[in-house]
């Protein structure tokens, strides 16, 4: 069996996601330590921190060039976290283990405005449904989020939330309110 926990940072997936698997005999997979899109992001920040070198062309030439690279590097670094995600849930689905996962290519999704706005995002979300035994939505007020972490505004933790929710609401999965550690648990136990 393969549980997915979803939500916001600071909303407690890190900490239920421990102790399920401490409490159950799972496995505890941090998911977010793979993104192979890290290593393009750090990419593209090193080269336009490199001063750019002046050319001939006009400035709108310029732009349609940047834009076009930009999209390019976008698509690819999708298709390679995509490509990634994918080959370790079926190794993982293959090996019958059961195992919690903190963090999923669905974070990168609701979290990355240019991922969210991407053509196609629905199927390409559901195409990792069939990966997920079950996937668990942790929720808390923005305002109980922004006091354990305050790296994001209460709006825009609030517009993660809706993401969140459109998502697991899409995808069959469960909204569990994280006010008890025990009680969310035993929710998620109990399937």
């Amino acid at each position: 069996m393969i549980i997915v926990v979803l939500g916001p940072d600071g909303v407690g997936k890190t900490t239920i996601a421990t102790e399920f698997a401490q409490s159950y005999g799972y496995t505890y997979i941090y998911g977010g330590s793979r993104n192979p899109a890290t290593f393009l992001l750090k990419y593209r920040q090193k080269k336009s921190q490199k001063k750019s070198q002046k050319s001939q062309t006009s400035f709108t030439q310029q732009r349609v060039k940047k834009s076009f690279k930009s999209q390019v590097m976008r698509y690819l670094s999708l298709f390679l976290l995509l490509y990634d995600g994918w080959i370790k849930l079926k190794k993982l689905k293959k090996s019958h283990q059961n195992s919690i996962i903190d963090r999923s290519v669905i974070d990168i999704f609701v979290q990355n405005d240019e991922m969210w706005n991407l053509p196609k995002r629905d199927f390409i979300v559901k195409f990792f449904q069939g990966y997920f035994h079950t996937i668990v939505l942790l929720v808390a007020s923005p305002q109980e989020i922004y006091k354990r972490k305050a790296e994001l505004s209460i709006e825009e933790i609030q517009k993660q939330l809706e993401r969140y929710k459109y998502i697991v609401t899409l995808l069959d999965g469960k909204i569990i309110h994280n006010d008890n550690k025990n009680r969310t648990i035993e929710v998620i136990r109990n399937g």
